[in-house]
């Protein structure tokens, strides 16, 4: 069995025939185990959340103090950047590791390379941007090409996206 963090004050409950309820459930984030069968004030964790979230560390507080992006976009060469000469059990390299191994894992692509995270509250106007720089639209469009209902579009568009959430925002990427 994996090895468990205790939630504070959790209740293990117990099956018909005396034995513990175990749903071991893992943060793809800091990496810890908990029983999320165990009854507590964080657990069940609602949607999926992790009970220790507010251990987490602030990947885009990293960035920020970095003066890096505004955090409508990142770009994972930046956060390799950011990380290079920290501690191998620095909070912060520790967190982007946990992140560029999610990429790596759904997305298939190597974060050392590059890859562009796009927050989910940008994602209309980069579906607008990237419609633009591949010739689909122009901004100088009259109608029927102002006519288009951009929100749609970038639902559309991020079917082909893997999500990912970063304190608490989603991002889509490739």
């Amino acid at each position: 069995m994996t090895n468990m963090t205790e939630v504070p004050g959790a209740e293990v409950r117990f099956n018909e025939d005396g034995a513990p309820i175990i749903d071991a459930v893992t943060c793809g984030t800091c990496g810890r185990t908990w029983n999320d069968a165990a009854v507590s004030s964080m657990t069940p964790a609602p949607s999926g959340r992790c009970p220790f979230e507010s251990e987490h560390v602030s990947v885009l507080g990293l960035l920020a103090g970095a003066n890096f992006s505004d955090g409508d976009m990142i770009d994972t060469r930046e956060l390799a950047d950011a990380i290079e000469d920290l501690e191998e059990t620095d909070a912060d390299r520790l967190a982007v590791e946990a992140l560029f191994k999610e990429i790596s894992d759904f997305g298939g692509d190597d974060p050392a390379e590059g890859v562009q995270l796009i927050a989910d509250s940008y994602f209309e106007q980069y579906a607008r941007d990237l419609a633009e720089d591949c010739g689909q639209h122009d901004h100088n469009a009259t109608w029927p090409q102002t006519c288009i209902d951009w929100e749609q579009a970038a639902r559309e568009l991020r079917m082909d996206y893997t999500s990912t959430i970063i304190d608490g925002r989603t991002y889509w990427y490739l």
